[in-house]
């Protein structure tokens, strides 16, 4: 509230403004009433207020000046008491600043505004003794005594300055926005007047921009505009019309004080903006280059500061010397998603060590799996492991996009298994589905000779010509241990190593690019601590894994009964067949020992007639000391 008003009430009613406000709070006696002569006269009465009858009343004295109506008398009486109750129902106490809502509804003649049950329309028969009661009510006195401290609140008085004004009708000489000049860098302040509302909401929009706030419209109709910056920020204007027939309205409140940051996305900077901004200026000079925009100007000269990450290849020297001394020549290839904002994938290189563990060799985060990130993925880790000559190396993977063909470019000797899990989803979604189906194409993969795989193979054509055709279309060499070369000493038919680094990685996928890397490394920094620590207790010649593997099949052995031909040679007969074992070779007819580099049940059966230890013919790969070589040479500094 201020005196402006008071006085535009006045004047609406057909009084002179030179009136008398006296005030007192409501509840109170009439007596010795307070003459209110400021704005700082009106705020200290609002302070007295009590909180839970918070209306003050007061009364204007027009004693001294004759009625200013058309067509009424100079004395006239008064037919009923005047009474007008703002009551504002959804205000709430401990609100940040005064409203002036419904104050300013009711000496705005252009507004309809209703009536509710606390109002009463004003009598046109009005004397020059008057006594007028406006009850008014306030919320958040407090905040009223801050508006009064606050150095940038711009007082009431400046409202009342000047003389008249012939060309708007007002009586006041008020500030005045020009579009023209004004609207380069638009400045409000209390009492400034705008030729439209349209007029103010383009002067906010550019004031928005410039000063770069995210300013947003609280009330917006065809009376009234009430705007605010961000929440918690106190910066607030209301405009209203002026109530003098025109179009003209006013700045009644103003906080011009900002609290809140600047904002890199200022929501009234449009594409509608930039083209009246900006369209003439093209269309004037065609030439008109990006130079003149300053951010633009600025990140030209600094092309740096426009990177993007894209991608990020980590191989551990630790784990790539480990590998190179401890493992064997086989890396399986897969890709995850990521879980963040940002998406992307994870790909991975991960090896098997002498205990048939995962031993992660290198990992990288790209955009997603394309021929071109593998191929950036493959040559990095190619290098790292000096992969000069690709004959003695073993890829396994899935079909995924751009990976095969990428093996094939860059390592076109190597031997190039797939995931017979995947192979089987495809294999069932061509068609060929149920267990009986399924557990055959698992016989024919897992046939470790190749008359044991064809037999497989005849037996799923009888359930299934058209699944046999289909199986039948894909390389052997590719998916079935009777058709792989024995060079890897691993039979493995399915990408289990990524997958379970993938798994073993789980709570970092969701993190930020950093921070999962971090957390990563730092696990596989205790990843090999755990393992050294293992192996320094643990007592035997081969790997714990591989011995497992070797006792299972030295118990299969009695199954069998194996004849010496008094060299190297031992022929082995059971319920699955005759097979030759030879000791001096390491192999059998049935391949496993040739696959996998572990004693197979055929061989253990031919040991036993000559009393030979089968722990002596496992392949070195799977050895205690291989598997200590590994975490050795891992001893390079992860930190």
């Amino acid at each position: 509230m201020s005196l402006l008003e008071f006085e535009t009430i006045s004047e609406q009613l057909g009084y002179s403004k030179e009136v008398s406000i006296w005030c007192w709070v409501c509840g109170e006696k009439k007596i010795n009433p307070k003459l209110i002569k400021s704005d700082q006269d009106l705020m200290s009465m609002i302070d007295k207020i009590p909180k839970r009858n918070r209306v003050l009343e007061c009364f204007m004295d027009h004693s001294s000046n004759e009625v200013q109506m058309n067509n009424a008398k100079a004395t006239t009486e008064v037919t009923e008491e005047v009474v007008v109750e703002d009551v504002d129902h959804n205000s709430k106490a401990g609100t940040e600043f005064i409203e002036e809502d419904d104050a300013t509804d009711f000496y705005d003649p252009n507004n309809d505004v209703e009536a509710d049950d606390n109002d009463h329309v004003i009598d046109k028969n009005v004397t020059s003794e008057f006594e007028r009661h406006w009850i008014v009510p306030i919320e958040a006195q407090a905040q009223l005594a801050a508006v009064e401290e606050d150095s940038d609140y711009a007082p009431s008085d400046l409202l009342v300055s000047g003389g008249e004004s012939d060309d708007d009708g007002t009586s006041q000489k008020y500030p005045e926005f020009h579009a023209v000049v004004d609207m380069a860098n638009p400045q409000f302040q209390i009492g400034m007047v705008f030729g439209s509302f349209e007029e103010f909401k383009a002067a906010l929009k550019e004031y928005a921009i410039k000063q770069r706030r995210n300013i947003h419209f609280e009330k917006n109709d065809t009376t009234r505009v009430k705007a605010a910056c961000k929440k918690g920020c106190p910066w607030k204007i209301w405009i209203s019309r002026m109530g003098n027939g025109t179009e003209n309205v006013q700045v009644k409140t103003y906080f011009p004080s900002h609290t809140c940051s600047n904002e890199h996305n200022v929501k009234f900077l449009t594409v509608k903006w930039l083209v009246k901004k900006y369209l003439g200026t093209f269309w004037a000079d065609p030439k008109w280059s990006l130079e003149i925009i300053y951010t633009w100007r600025y990140q030209l000269k600094k092309p740096g500061m426009n990177g993007v990450f894209k991608r990020a290849y980590i191989c551990l020297a630790a784990y790539r010397e480990g590998f190179l001394a401890g493992c064997r020549r086989i890396i399986s290839l897969d890709g995850c998603f990521l879980k963040t904002r940002y998406e992307g994938q994870l790909l991975s290189a991960i090896a098997i060590d002498a205990n048939d563990c995962i031993f992660p060799i290198a990992y990288a985060v790209v955009e997603g799996e394309t021929s071109e990130s593998w191929r950036w993925f493959l040559q990095l880790l190619g290098n790292d492991l000096v992969m000069e000559n690709s004959r003695s190396w073993t890829f396994m993977s899935d079909r995924q996009k751009g990976l095969v063909p990428m093996v094939q470019a860059l390592f076109p000797a190597a031997e190039h298994r797939f995931c017979v899990r995947h192979m089987y989803d495809n294999f069932s979604n061509a068609g060929h589905k149920g267990k009986l189906l399924k557990d055959q194409l698992w016989s024919a993969a897992i046939a470790t000779y190749v008359a044991g795989h064809e037999k497989c193979m005849m037996e799923l054509q009888v359930l299934s010509k058209a699944a046999f055709e289909w199986l039948k279309r894909k390389p052997p060499t590719e998916w079935t241990k009777s058709h792989f070369p024995t060079n890897s000493k691993c039979g493995m038919l399915l990408n289990n190593l990524c997958e379970c680094f993938n798994k073993y990685i789980l709570d970092a996928r969701d993190k930020p690019i950093i921070t999962m890397l971090e957390f990563i490394r730092t696990k596989l920094m205790r990843r090999l601590q755990v393992k050294r620590d293992e192996m320094l207790k643990y007592k035997g010649p081969i790997c714990p894994k591989i011995q497992k593997k070797l006792d299972k099949w030295k118990e299969e052995a009695i199954k069998f009964n194996a004849v010496w031909n008094g060299a190297a040679q031992y022929q082995v007969t059971g319920v699955e067949g005759q097979f030759v074992v030879n000791i001096a070779t390491f192999s059998c007819d049935c391949r496993r020992w040739d696959l996998t580099g572990i004693p197979c049940e055929h061989a253990c059966a031919s040991m036993r007639v000559n009393g030979l230890v089968p722990e002596e013919y496992v392949h070195d790969c799977y050895k205690v000391t291989k598997k200590k070589t590994s975490l050795n040479e891992s001893n390079t500094s992860l930190a």
